[in-house]
């Protein structure tokens, strides 16, 4: 029995042409995907259409598992083309009307016709938490004018659904707990501002006035007057590097003295400059 390709027809939109076409062919036993799609025009083949994909390259005798693929590489091939004008129609091309295989006994074969909208996804979520069983969401889908779905659609959507309010709750979970954490902080950092506000005390005019008779104004050890160290450029006293002494050594007291100078008598020269010269 051949399977007869859709007519030739307008559609008012590129939506209605792929459900038209899709009704057409599941009454005749078989099935139509996208095959490719861009502005203004829409290419449809048969789901059986293309060809398994061996891209490890296995034997039979490598393989371990049969390939559960239903391709066969059947050619059937549609065109719908939005045409220019106001009313914006979409026209449908027929370019290979042949199939090479036989008409499916089983609509469930076709995962395609399986497929459901979110409505019909959370009509099955109702279905499941209200008790039904897997079997019976499944005969309800059948009898009714609904997608004939099978059992492992039921598991899947209600797996999907699992996992998204799951991950949902941990996050929310997670924005929760950094909340309370913030917050906690927050309320530690400004108890230790108030203890630490309450503990320091602004000194009063009578100690700031005490604190500063207390101390003694700086006197330089050179000139023993106030106001500057021995370091400073306004000593005096202070030698320049003009005023410097130049010691020369032998290398043979500084053989001897190498390993005898004190530390007191870096101590003592820290603040002058001396040219050491080695003859």
């Amino acid at each position: 029995m051949p399977l007869e390709p859709p007519a030739e027809e307008k559609f008012q939109s590129k939506e209605e042409l792929f459900k038209r076409v899709q009704e057409h062919a599941q009454l005749q036993g078989y099935a139509v995907v996208t095959r490719s799609s861009r502005k203004g025009l829409l290419y449809l083949q048969c789901d059986k259409g293309g060809q398994f994909k061996n891209n490890r390259n296995l034997t039979e005798e490598t393989r371990k598992r049969k390939p559960n693929s239903k391709c066969t590489g059947c050619p059937f091939m549609l065109r719908g083309k939005e045409l220019s004008g106001e009313d914006s129609e979409w026209q449908l091309s027929i370019l290979e009307s042949d199939h090479n295989h036989t008409p499916s006994n089983n609509l469930k074969d076709h995962s395609i016709l399986r497929r459901l909208d979110e409505n019909q996804k959370l009509l099955v979520k109702k279905m499941r938490s209200e008790g039904s069983k897997p079997i019976e969401i499944v005969n309800y889908f059948k009898s009714s004018d609904l997608p004939p779905i099978t059992i492992k659609d039921v598991h899947n959507i209600m797996k999907k659904f699992i996992s998204n309010t799951d991950s949902k709750d941990s996050k929310e979970s997670t924005i929760d707990s950094l909340e309370s954490l913030v917050a906690s902080l927050n309320n530690n950092s400004s108890e230790y501002t108030s203890e630490s506000t309450k503990k320091r005390k602004s000194p009063s005019t009578h100690q700031s006035q005490q604190s500063q008779t207390k101390r003694k104004p700086i006197k330089c050890s050179r000139c023993h007057q106030t106001g500057h160290s021995r370091a400073h450029p306004d000593c005096p006293l202070r030698p320049t590097e003009e005023e410097l002494p130049s010691l020369e050594f032998s290398n043979e007291d500084l053989a001897t003295w190498g390993e005898n100078i004190q530390p007191s008598f870096y101590h003592n020269i820290n603040d002058s400059t001396f040219d050491l010269t080695f003859n």
